[in-house]
């Protein structure tokens, strides 16, 4: 290994390539005014950027790019909201404006609605013969925009009066042209209950969708009503436990590495600005304290912490670095530099800890930074390469984070240190390439690249902006560096593009991005998974969302299939008038997906699909397809289990033409029962509608085939507790 680094270092340092000494934006750009705050826009250099808004007053303010909305939660949640009734035809799609924890319910009269000429066949939906059009009649059409990732559920629910319902084929489908949305269909779903439909989909946070609710019948001899229930469904995949979330945990601006089972966590500020603990001191904004988290066990160990030669007490009372990077490699944590109280300077003094001692040292050579010691970047991403006992420094800024009063200079530089020889190189000397693109508060990691090289890689942050017209640009991209033929390439843009954000990669080398904040100083809550065969970023299910709240500068690291997240700070629902984030203590963990994106290019890794219906064991006779079968010359009691369940359906088949009679009795007091026979292709061959608790019959000669029997609970007055009822079918 040391002969392999020092032909590296020879080959780097003997064949410099003479690039810029300083690879920093002189002059940071200007937002031109031909690109709006927050739209994205493609630069001449081929960079996409998201111009941010200018810091918010009156009714909040921004905390180190973060905005803080002050008093009650901008979005209160509503149990149900009147959903308007739907469109005829898909261009003038009626738009569901649901908000996060709403249910959207309403009637729509179709009675009257027709199909357009260009409807999508949905034939594949359909269960059983297809009698008439396989594009249904009576088309009903939703639009929606999704207000967060999650499962949405679109359901139509029975009216007062069965002879309301009709029979509803649902179907969703990706944005699109109206009259060409055959290949965008994602899902569809003829029966859930009875003749109704149900459709669950996986919708992504901005993304719009349009929706169809069609009736498999031409013919309407009673009006017809849409019954229609929808709202977005927020389980999660992630668990907490009050032991985990120790002072241990309180923190924002840290770092973190892993390092087997275990997990460092070092520095960083344990409050953000004046937020003062109701009842309690102002705390340390900094922290020197060093700990370490056994994932397994969720265990808490205090270790040494950062001593004032490391990183000096600063008027605040508190030491440490933050808003840096650790890396670990043979068996000691390395941090480069850091913030030390000052918004205007980082302090490039270079700390390690000897894991096996216990102990810090400042004997490490301090990265070269241009402008000294004393003007090292902040907000970098430090990133190890323990094959190589190296580690790399990449992008960041000098000067205060959002430039007001004073410029924010952003670098393109990369540097990289050698453990084992305890020197650096770096872009400023010339000894490598450096990035394409100047940023800051960026997110980074080694993961394995499509040639299967190593790549040093990062993704978001921001460029710095004009101080009058924007105060940076969002950018949504990034950009690998391959660690065997020192190039930089460009990777695919975050489908939700943010900065301070954390990111692990898993055990398969995939790289996981979490947390952050986006171009409206919003948490993000959405996961990402980069796809480095196919340059692509694939969002999690939303059970893998970090919500309620959504945090940024957390961070973490994957133990086996687990991916744990530390710390933060949070947008809390009322600062009371404090003016500062929250830092929450809480720990969170989760079992990452078990798939692999480095496989084949027609790989796919989280699809979106539609999850199937269970009715349960209790009840799994609701429609044609749960149909129990029924033997002829029999009698039998059977139930509706509670006030939800209104369809019973039976099925039976003759073998030769026969009379058949159907006998419903012992209808229990104060409901009301009524029977109802079909064809296969469910075509209505009789009925027996008689009022309150008369029993109902059917006598009717049919041909040999399969038929359908239906028992509809037009009244069902006694929640929580089954009707029974007597049920006899005989052939002569």
């Amino acid at each position: 290994m040391r002969r392999n680094l020092l032909l590296l270092a020879a080959s780097l340092v003997g064949c410099i390539i003479l690039l810029s000494a300083h690879n920093v934006d002189a002059t940071p750009p200007t937002a031109d005014p031909l690109h709006p705050i927050g739209v994205a826009y493609i630069g001449d250099d081929g960079i996409e950027r998201i111009p941010l808004p200018p810091w918010p007053s009156g009714d909040g303010q921004t905390v180190n790019g973060l905005y803080v909305p002050l008093g009650p939660e901008a979005l209160q949640r509503v149990p149900e909201i009147l959903l308007a009734p739907a469109d005829n035809f898909c261009p003038g799609a009626d738009i569901i404006g649901l908000a996060i924890g709403q249910i959207a319910a309403g009637p729509t009269d179709v009675t009257n609605f027709s199909i357009s000429d260009a409807a999508p066949n949905l034939s594949g939906c359909m269960w059983g013969p297809i009698t008439g059009s396989s594009s249904g009649y009576r088309s009903a059409w939703y639009e929606l925009t999704a207000p967060i990732t999650g499962m949405l559920v679109m359901q139509a629910v029975p009216n007062a009066s069965f002879s309301n319902d009709y029979d509803t084929v649902i179907a969703a489908y990706s944005e699109g042209v109206c009259g060409n949305l055959q290949s965008n269909l994602l899902t569809c779903n003829d029966n859930y209950n009875g003749f109704l439909s149900r459709i669950s989909l996986q919708v992504q946070e901005g993304e719009k969708y349009y929706f169809e609710i069609v009736d498999r019948d031409l013919a309407a001899s009673d009006a017809k009503i849409l019954n229609l229930e929808v709202w977005i469904e927020t389980r999660t995949n992630w668990r907490t436990d009050s032991a985990w979330n120790t002072t241990a945990a309180q923190r924002s601006r840290h770092m973190t590495a892993t390092v087997g089972d275990y997990i460092y966590v070092a520095g960083g500020q344990e409050a953000v600005d004046n937020y003062i603990p109701p009842g309690g001191v102002r705390p340390f904004l900094r922290t020197a304290r060093l700990s370490r988290f056994h994932v397994p066990t969720q265990t808490w160990v205090e270790l040494a912490p950062m001593p004032p030669e490391c990183a000096p007490l600063s008027n605040d009372g508190g030491g440490g670095y933050s808003n840096t990077g650790m890396a670990y490699i043979s068996g000691k944590l390395y941090i480069p530099s850091g913030f030390v109280g000052n918004n205007d300077i980082y302090l490039g003094q270079h700390c390690v800890y000897d894991i096996a001692t216990n102990h810090w040292s400042v004997n490490a050579a301090d990265a070269p930074w241009p402008g000294g010691s004393d003007k090292a970047l902040g907000y970098s991403s430090v990133i190890a390469d323990p094959a190589g006992d190296l580690y790399y420094v990449v992008n960041g800024i000098t000067g205060p984070f959002f430039g007001i009063d004073t410029v924010t200079t952003a670098s393109k530089d990369i540097f990289l240190y050698a453990a084992d020889f305890d020197f650096w190189l770096s872009s400023a000397a010339g000894q490598l390439p450096p990035a394409n693109t100047a940023r800051y508060a960026q997110t980074g990691a080694l993961i394995p690249g499509p040639t299967g090289d190593s790549e040093l890689c990062v993704v978001g942050g921001l460029e710095p902006g004009s101080t009058l017209i924007s105060p940076a640009a969002l950018l949504p991209g990034g950009e690998c560096f391959n660690t065997a033929i020192k190039s930089w390439r460009p990777i695919a843009s975050l489908n939700f593009p943010r900065y301070l954000a954390g990111s692990a990669v898993g055990f398969d080398g995939t790289w996981y991005v979490f947390g952050g904040i986006d171009e409206s100083f919003m948490a993000v809550e959405e996961i990402e998974a980069y796809d480095a065969l196919n340059n692509r970023w694939l969002v999690l299910d939303y059970p893998f969302n970090i919500n309620d709240p959504g945090r940024a500068w957390t961070q973490g690291g994957v133990v086996g299939s687990t991916l744990t997240v530390i710390g933060g700070e949070t947008q809390p629902l009322d600062l009371s008038g404090t003016g500062g984030s929250l830092v929450t203590a809480e720990v969170l963990q989760t079992n990452i997906p078990l798939y692999k994106t480095q496989t084949a290019p027609s790989t796919v890794f989280l699809p979106v699909v539609s999850i199937p219906i269970d009715v349960g064991p209790e009840e799994p006779n609701d429609t044609f397809e749960t149909a129990w079968p029924l033997s002829l010359n029999a009698s039998f009691d059977s139930n509706f289990y509670d006030q939800a369940d209104r369809f019973d359906v039976y099925s039976f088949s003759l073998q030769q033409s026969q009379r058949i009679e159907i006998d419903l009795q012992q209808i229990p007091e104060g409901d009301n029962f009524n029977l109802f026979l079909y064809t296969v292709g469910r075509t209505l061959l009789a009925s027996s509608q008689n009022p309150n608790t008369a029993d109902e019959s059917i006598t009717i000669v049919l041909q040999p085939g399969t038929y359908y029997l239906m028992i509809v609970a037009e009244a069902n007055t006694i929640p929580n507790v089954p009707s029974w009822y007597w049920l006899d079918i005989n052939a002569y």
